[in-house]
C-alpha cells in the first residue's frame, strides 16, 4: 500500500508528491517539512519516469536552497539538485540506471530536463555528479540548474 504525506498544515510533502517518483510508506516515516534535512523513509521508492514531469517543487528555488556562487560556478545556482537530460532513444531502464549511479531521486522536470535531489550535496560533490552523469553514453547533458536564468534575473 503507497501513501502520500500530509504534512500538519494539511499540503502534501512536495518529494512526497511528484508524479509517484518518490513515494513514502507511511505517514509515521514522514517526510519533514525542511525536504533538505529529512530522512529519507526506509520504505521508498525512486522510480526514473520515461517522461520527466512539467513541475518543480517551490522549495528548490528557495533562498536557502540557492548558492549566489562557488569555485565551480560564477552563476546563482541550486545547491543540491541538477538538471539531467537524455538521448531521446534512451529507455527508461537506462534513465534509472544512470539516476541510480548518482544516488539521485527525481523530483520533477522542466523542459524536458529531469531535476534530480541530490541528498548532502556540496558544491565539489554536485560537480561530480554532473561530470559523472555527462560521462555516461545515454544522457544527452546534465548540468547546474541556474536561478537567475530561470527566473529571468
Amino acid at each position: 500500500m503507497l501513501e502520500a504525506i500530509v504534512l500538519a498544515n494539511g499540503l502534501y510533502h512536495p518529494l512526497c508528491n511528484v508524479i509517484a517518483t518518490f513515494l513514502c510508506a507511511t505517514a509515521t516515516t514522514g517526510c519533514r517539512s525542511d525536504p533538505i534535512q529529512r530522512e529519507t523513509p526506509s520504505h521508498s521508492i525512486n522510480v526514473v519516469p520515461g517522461i520527466p514531469a512539467d513541475t518543480v517543487p517551490q522549495w528548490v528555488f528557495a533562498d536557502s536552497n540557492v548558492i549566489a556562487k562557488t569555485e565551480y560556478l560564477s552563476l546563482s545556482h541550486v545547491k543540491n539538485v541538477v538538471r539531467v537530460s537524455f538521448m531521446a532513444e534512451s529507455t527508461q531502464p537506462e534513465r534509472q540506471a544512470a539516476i541510480d549511479q548518482v544516488h539521485g531521486v527525481v523530483i520533477g522536470g522542466n523542459m524536458g530536463n529531469y531535476y534530480v535531489y541530490i541528498r548532502g550535496a556540496t558544491p565539489a560533490t554536485l560537480r561530480s555528479v554532473i561530470e559523472m552523469l555527462n560521462s555516461i553514453p545515454q544522457v544527452d547533458r546534465a548540468g547546474y540548474v541556474l536561478v537567475n536564468f530561470l527566473e529571468g534575473n
